[in-house]
């Protein structure tokens, strides 16, 4: 009689990825990996248009916002998708608000790995800046995540960035309400969070990130074209009452050496640095890249934007880290 072959149990053979395509592998690792909660239903073209990419879109009265929050493990390289959601609604609705309270409900903290992540990543999408109430909640929540991390032990680094296409009540009549809402970003900026006015290649690259096909390029370039003639002049704002009377002053001041013009030589344009040349001194001091620059440069509404905001956060102290204190120098 034949002897009975022993039965094992059932092994299962590590498959080599040096055999499997390298993007095949990839994209079924982080379909493994990646576990996301709330609505993730991108966007149609049509709302990255008309309220992204379209200068009338700071106009409108509807909001969308979108939040990811992500880590890369420190040991695979792979990113991992924590929460992942998106809102819409009137501007008046308090769209931050039920953002806030829906990210509150999911427990994403508890998926923190203790040392493969080193580094976190909060990315807000927003159509437009958010008004005083908006930051308020969102710098509670911020400030709120921060400490519930320091108690998890968390030692690595924090990045919240929010990134929004047009200016929201920043040349609002009332002064109150405006001083409110420059405050509001002023504190978010001082908390550690990063402010970046959209251009339309970010608005582009953010479709290609959701893999939103362009069905009518003629309708992109007359959005382009229609931002690149923007040529409004940035908003000027007074932080303060002593810059109020100072600012005063140099009105004075400006008046008498108009008068006296007329006896003077007139000083060659060239001798006087242009807007751009403003907005290029500004962008390399907040670390973009020259190439990245010259790309932005051509679009005039992004330079209005980013000048009016540089115009609101100027002087004002910001955290090193986002779980450090704010610095005092």
């Amino acid at each position: 009689m034949g002897q009975q072959p022993t039965k094992r149990p059932a092994r299962t053979i590590p498959k080599n990825i040096m055999n499997e395509n390298p993007q095949e592998f990839m994209t079924r690792h982080r379909q493994i990996e990646t576990e996301v909660t709330g609505n993730c239903m991108p966007w149609s073209e049509h709302v990255y248009y008309k309220l992204f990419l379209d200068t009338e879109g700071r106009l409108a009265t509807l909001l969308v916002l979108k939040c990811e929050i992500t880590y890369v493990d420190l040991f695979t390289d792979v990113e991992h998708v924590l929460y992942r959601s998106r809102f819409i609604g009137g501007k008046a609705d308090g769209v931050a608000q039920i953002f806030v309270y829906d990210l509150m409900k999911v427990p994403w903290e508890d998926k923190i790995p203790k040392s493969q992540a080193i580094e976190l990543n909060i990315d807000i999408v927003v159509s437009s800046s958010p008004i005083h109430a908006c930051s308020e909640t969102l710098l509670n929540l911020i400030k709120l995540e921060k400490a519930y991390l320091k108690h998890r032990n968390f030692d690595g680094q924090l990045n919240v960035n929010l990134r929004f296409a047009h200016a929201l009540g920043w040349d609002v009549k009332d002064t109150e309400t405006r001083n409110k809402i420059h405050e509001g970003l002023r504190n978010l900026y001082r908390e550690g969070v990063n402010l970046e006015v959209m251009s339309a290649d970010a608005v582009l690259e953010e479709m290609r990130v959701d893999e939103v096909a362009i069905s009518d390029e003629e309708r992109v370039k007359h959005y382009i074209s229609a931002r690149s003639a923007w040529t409004i002049p940035p908003m000027k704002f007074r932080t303060s009452d002593l810059e109020e009377a100072e600012s005063d002053e140099d009105a004075e001041e400006e008046l008498e050496a108009e008068e006296n013009k007329q006896d003077e030589p007139r000083t060659s344009r060239a001798s006087t640095p242009s807007l751009l040349t403003k907005a290029v001194s500004q962008l390399s001091v907040r670390g973009r890249s020259a190439e990245s620059t010259m790309q932005t440069m051509d679009d005039g509404y992004y330079v209005y934007l980013h000048s009016s905001l540089w115009g609101i956060l100027r002087d004002t102290k910001r955290t090193k880290s986002i779980l450090e204190q704010t610095s005092e120098d």
